[in-house]
């Protein structure tokens, strides 16, 4: 979660204003239980990843399928709080909530508006830190390998507001990639008429007649 505090232009040796500078404050964010990633940067972690791999334009339907079909939980170590699976909690080396330092961290990104030199307090947590966190989806041609290959790169995507600065790469110790094959439902057709008797005071029947296709 990234908060911009201000920014002001830097003047070259000229006295042109050519650059500027941007002061922001990341922060992980937190509640009672601890720090979490929310569910929606992991779903956006992996969509970046697929998308790189060209997985989307491979298969037709997998971009709709990862953004509308698709559904990230917290599991294991990082369901703290069960109510809310959207929260990924995450655990410290010790074991126990993560917690987290600031560090200042500087840097300078070309935008369409010219040169910006950033300077950010952001939020880390020690080296070490785990969350664990499952991905449902709909397959339908992607293979055992493509999914494989898809958090291979998510590694690489990394998370966090800093990516640019190349911080928030993460290690995937472990991965158990299950693969159900969907059965092919029988389509049906249902047609339903609803008549309302003479005589009877707002009282209806329902006659249902379903022709298997």
């Amino acid at each position: 979660m990234q908060e911009e505090l201000g920014s002001k232009p830097v003047p070259s040796e000229e006295g042109e204003l050519e650059e500027k500078m941007t002061y922001g404050v990341n922060v992980i964010r937190q509640d009672k239980f601890g720090l979490y990633l929310g569910c929606w940067m992991i779903h956006a972690n992996l969509k970046n990843a697929a998308s790189r791999l060209g997985i989307f334009k491979e298969f037709r339907g997998s971009k709709g399928d990862f953004s509308e079909a698709a559904k990230v939980s917290a599991v294991g170590a990082s369901l703290l709080d069960p109510t809310h699976p959207n929260h990924i909690y995450l655990i410290g080396p010790d074991g126990s909530p993560a917690k987290g330092y600031f560090e200042e961290i500087s840097g300078r990104v070309q935008t369409p508006k010219g040169s910006m030199s950033i300077i950010h307090h952001t939020q880390f947590v020690p080296e070490g830190t785990l969350f664990e966190y499952e991905f449902q989806y709909l397959s339908r041609e992607l293979t055992e390998n493509d999914a494989a290959d898809i958090l291979a790169l998510s590694m690489v995507v990394g998370l966090g507001s800093v990516r640019a600065l190349d911080f928030g790469k993460f290690k995937i110790e472990s991965a158990t990639i299950v693969k159900n094959k969907m059965e092919k439902r029988n389509k049906k057709t249902v047609a339903v008429s609803n008549t309302v008797p003479v005589g009877v005071n707002e009282s209806a029947s329902a006659s249902e007649e379903v022709a298997q296709a």
